[in-house]
């Protein structure tokens, strides 16, 4: 499993990077709507043995400015596309906090540990993310800003 996040990982920066890219286009088009961040990977990992399910996002800080913070909302669903909630805690909406400083044209990887605890987890989708730059500004991409900010076919994404 190590092995296979490992491969996932290299492919996307891969991409991201320029080798075989197909994604620049999306990418230069999100910079053309001045859309700040570029999500390049994500996903649920499996459930360890107390149900505990982890999440990872790639990214790529496309602006012009340094990021101080980047928080993902990210909510998880099971097989059957349907919101699930954490056993512990009872939520489902969690912030998936990156802290900086995050510098322009580069490549982040996040990974969260035991973000929900409940075995039917299978995949999440950012709902939305929120950008705090080094200057103190803030900037917030909702749900319909998600299809410019990312691949097409991110794994973070359900549908």
């Amino acid at each position: 499993m190590r092995l296979f996040l490992s491969f996932l990982m290299f492919c996307s920066l891969a991409f991201v990077n320029g080798c075989a890219n197909p994604y620049n286009k999306n990418m230069e088009d999100a910079r053309k709507k001045d859309v700040p961040i570029f999500m390049t990977f994500g996903g649920a990992g499996l459930p360890n043995s107390a149900g505990g399910v982890g999440a990872k996002i790639g990214f790529t800080n496309i602006s012009n400015k340094s990021f101080k913070y980047v928080e993902f909302y990210a909510v998880p669903y099971n097989k059957v596309k349907d919101v699930v909630y954490s056993e512990i805690g009872d939520e489902s909406l969690k912030i998936l906090k990156y802290t900086g400083p995050l510098k322009p044209s580069e490549y982040y990887y996040g990974s969260w540990a035991n973000v929900w605890y409940n075995n039917n987890i299978v995949c999440f989708e950012v709902e939305k993310v929120k950008i705090i730059y080094m200057d103190g500004s803030v900037e917030q991409l909702t749900e319909d800003d998600m299809g410019e900010a990312s691949i097409d076919d991110i794994g973070a994404r359900c549908s």
